[in-house]
């Protein structure tokens, strides 16, 4: 979606969020699917295992894995369409999924980006027999030539932007280490040499991808025990080094006079190039000392702050962050229910955070008892969770934003989106701040 298309998608919203109003109301829930629904045939027995992938696009599309018909037949679907699995021929082959297939991708036009395991592709590897989908189609497997290099296996983390440009990490014939491809080509590649002397190391954990077609991924150097965010343009972020008791302690950058320290994950890339992310907080000795949300150059939240008059204690999962800046948080909570299940469902945007549910909140007349930590959100701020009841039901729950903070939202990231496409058509500013560029 090129500028112009954006800046005119985000006035439709705002005048839509005008014409119902700006009273302020709490969010509205919805069951977006549960056990014993019937999609295209296919009975849902429970939602898959440790790590149950959920998606949401900006129409309210929401994507996710469950089993059917029976218990470990793992299926990926919407509400509205079986899209693979359980036996299904998905472009001649037949994918199955393990509990490790855990992200999803979903885009405005409903293509979804997932990785499938196919049993036609030698060996016993799951990522030598992986193949990445996009809906019914394969965008690559082993054999795959991409950009002249041949895959020999995929990476169960893709992400789609609304170009239908797919992000993903695999591996390559002849080539120790990750690499991230598009469809189209080569994007990075884990052992290069970079400008500044550094060699990145073997191993890349994610990508992420904005509609500007920016690629954000993670991985870290030779000989250096830490963690780094890179773009195709170079190096955004990096941790310290050997956070004790590693030792010995190496300082590199400092957030709103926060050192970051050795875990940096679950980021995200806004479409005007902020990155943001969660990571552990150090003392200038190295010891660890908390950790939070930040951006390249603000942190956002962290533990200990108070929202609506929850505290924050240990973050989860459940961190998405969209096109615009906004983020969710899935954090324990203080005094929010029974130890292990205290948690708390959290929004926030570039200027203020508000709960949105959380333990012993009580729905469709029942009581929450957690939350599941892969959250879902869209451009609007819209979330979509699994929920687990007091009752021993679970459901697969959609949160719709306030319609009274639609506006100022809209607003906000219009207002944002000018700026950044002001600055870029000024050419004074790179799109990705504070880069520092140690690639090509």
């Amino acid at each position: 979606m090129d500028r112009r298309n954006r800046v005119g998608w985000l006035v439709a919203i705002c005048l839509i969020a005008s014409a119902r109003g700006a009273g302020a109301s709490p969010y509205t829930f919805s069951i977006i699917a549960e056990p014993g629904d019937v999609i295209e045939g296919r009975t849902i027995m429970h939602f898959s295992g440790e790590d149950n992938p959920i998606a949401i696009n900006n129409l309210g599309e929401v994507v996710f894995m469950a089993a059917v018909d029976s218990p470990r037949n793992y299926a990926i679907m919407t509400p509205g369409r079986f899209i693979a699995g359980a036996g299904k021929v998905v472009d001649g082959v037949v994918p199955t999924f393990a509990d490790e297939d855990h992200l999803l991708s979903i885009n405005d036009a409903g293509q979804v980006a997932y990785r499938g395991l196919l049993d036609t592709v030698p060996g016993g590897n799951p990522s030598g027999r992986g193949a990445i989908f996009i809906n019914e189609d394969i965008v690559a497997t082993h054999g795959t030539v991409i950009d002249g290099r041949t895959i020999t296996g995929v990476d169960f983390r893709p992400a789609i932007n609304n170009d239908g440009t797919v992000a993903f990490v695999g591996w390559y014939e002849g080539h120790e280490g990750k690499a991230v491809f598009t469809q189209d080509g080569l994007v990075a590649d884990a052992g290069q040499t970079l400008a500044d002397g550094r060699t990145m190391a073997n191993n890349i954990f994610r990508v992420q991808i904005n509609d500007n077609g920016t690629i954000a991924f993670s991985s870290g150097f030779v000989g250096q025990n830490n963690v780094a965010i890179f773009t195709q343009d170079g190096l955004v972020v990096e941790s310290a080094e050997n956070v004790l008791p590693d030792g010995p302690f190496v300082i590199n950058d400092v957030i709103d006079g926060r050192i970051i320290g050795g875990d940096i994950h679950s980021f995200g890339i806004s479409d005007d190039g902020e990155i943001a992310f969660f990571a552990v907080t150090a003392s200038p000795t190295g010891t660890v000392v908390g950790h939070g949300l930040f951006t390249q150059d603000r942190v956002l939240v962290e533990g200990g702050d108070v929202i609506d008059g929850h505290r924050l204690l240990a973050f989860r999962n459940g961190r998405q962050f969209d096109n615009f800046g906004r983020f969710s948080l899935l954090a324990m909570v203080d005094g929010l229910g029974p130890p292990g299940s205290d948690q708390g469902l959290f929004v926030g945007d570039r200027t203020d955070e508000q709960f949105v549910i959380g333990a012993q909140s009580e729905l469709f007349g029942r009581t929450i008892r957690s939350i599941h930590h892969i959250v879902g959100m869209n451009d609007r701020g819209d979330l979509a969770f699994l929920a687990h009841f007091e009752d021993g039901s679970s459901a697969i729950v959609m949160a719709t934003v306030p319609e009274g903070s639609a506006l100022p939202l809209c607003l906000l990231s219009l207002i944002a989106f000018i700026v950044a496409n002001q600055r870029g058509q000024r050419g004074g500013e790179t799109s990705i701040r504070d880069a520092r560029s140690v690639f090509w």
